[in-house]
């Protein structure tokens, strides 16, 4: 039986690719994709994404968009 996602998508493959945090960076690894992964219109088996970066996973593309976040989360005091 078939979800209604996976009707729209196609049929489920196992994972192509991975998204590692690495030394306050963004990683993507090849988990051994059969088509292989595109950066930036390079073949790649590991990149460390930049923002602005063009990823293709087979027939999928995709951006990726790092925001700069110079503001901390806000703390609230509670006080007694």
């Amino acid at each position: 039986m078939s979800s209604p996602a996976g009707d729209a998508l196609g049929p489920a493959a196992s994972a192509a690719a991975a998204l590692e945090f690495v030394d306050g960076g963004v990683r993507l690894r090849d988990l051994g994709s059969m088509n292989g992964i595109l950066v930036n219109g390079a073949e790649s088996k590991s990149a460390q994404l930049k923002n602005g970066d063009r990823i293709q996973l087979g027939e999928h593309q995709f951006q990726f968009v790092l925001e700069d976040r110079r503001r901390g989360p806000r703390a609230y005091v509670i006080e007694d």
